[in-house]
């Protein structure tokens, strides 16, 4: 991390200081998926330097272990695998046809060392649902149906929602962001309650920060809307993984009286889930299966999950589509 100031005068890219990453990574191989340089205007009289996964951006696979022990595979894929995270790091605010694959949402929950294996294969489903196919710049902005819903898992910003959280945000900076602010950022405004009323009445994609459509961002908010900021904080402060049942703001609620909402499963295909499992964990359907019967004991689609595990696919009133 510069100062923006000295990267202006030496020509490079503000966004990411693409120029001097590649420079790096393709002298330096074994490092590459591990340099990110950054700058910002807060830093005028000092650099850092930071070998943690936060600020560093890295991204531990087993692939980049076997390369940091000098067993992994050539320069090329090095440099290949560095690029491959760029994409996590990226605001796509103004880009609504880019999206990604299932493999790309599992390596980005699990490699960021949130989400637990099962967990992360889960909101692959449930961002397949809910961002039309894991687009990164996706936002519903109906509020007729309650939403200003941003993202790959459509985190909902509105009052009565998650807009009065303070989300912690890595990328291009670590900093803290009230949820309001970063739907409605146009204005010298840090009035919860002024902004809160902004968000309802006026938020729109072009008052939205654009660090909220950064896929890294997206995954750490993620942590915060499914189990609060306190908790939050305190699993990535033990480096502890989020693995256990937290999927309520993802359909665990009735809209109305008289509403026969299944839950989470609702639109999501177990095949989609099991599939990005298995090809990037390791692990097996019935170790998969096993953790689905036991998160989901008690829940509203637990009288569902057979059936869907047998490939069934409901919609929100468990009817199968």
């Amino acid at each position: 991390m510069i100062r923006s100031n000295l990267s202006a005068e030496l020509g490079l890219n503000e966004k990411g200081l693409e120029s001097a990453d590649t420079a790096i990574r393709k002298k330096y191989p074994n490092i590459a998926p591990h340099v990110n340089f950054g700058s910002d205007s807060s830093h005028r009289n000092h650099i850092h330097i930071s070998f943690g996964p936060h600020r560093a951006g890295s991204f531990i696979t087993p692939e980049i272990a076997a390369e940091l022990t000098g067993t992994g595979s050539t320069s090329s894929s090095s440099v290949a695998l560095a690029t491959s995270v760029e994409k996590f790091k990226k605001s796509y605010k103004d880009d609504l046809k880019t999206a990604f694959t299932a493999d790309d949402i599992y390596r980005l929950l699990y490699d960021s060392g949130i989400w637990g294996a099962e967990a992360s294969a889960l909101f692959v489903g449930i961002s397949e649902r809910e961002s039309g196919g894991w687009k990164p710049g996706a936002l519903n902005g109906d509020r007729g149906s309650g939403d200003f819903s941003v993202g790959l898992f459509q985190m909902n910003l509105l009052p009565g929602a998650h807009g009065s959280k303070k989300f912690y945000l890595i990328y291009p900076t670590e900093e803290v962001v009230l949820g309001y602010k970063l739907a409605y950022s146009v204005d010298d405004d840090t009035n919860p309650q002024s902004l809160a009323t902004k968000v309802q009445n006026e938020a729109s994609r072009s008052t939205t920060d654009q660090r909220l459509f950064i896929p890294y961002n997206q995954a750490v908010m993620l942590a915060y809307v499914a189990i609060g900021e306190q908790a939050s904080n305190a699993k990535i402060k033990k480096k502890e993984r989020i693995n256990n049942y937290v999927f309520t703001a993802w359909g665990d609620y009735k809209l109305k009286t008289g509403d026969s909402v299944i839950g989470t499963l609702a639109h999501v295909k177990y095949s989609t889930v099991r599939d990005v499992y298995i090809s990037n964990n390791g692990g097996s359907k019935e170790k998969l299966d096993q953790w689905l019967i036991k998160v989901f004991a008690k829940t509203p689609g637990e009288s569902y999950l057979s059936d869907w595990i047998n490939g069934s696919v409901f919609n929100n009133n468990g009817q199968a589509v």
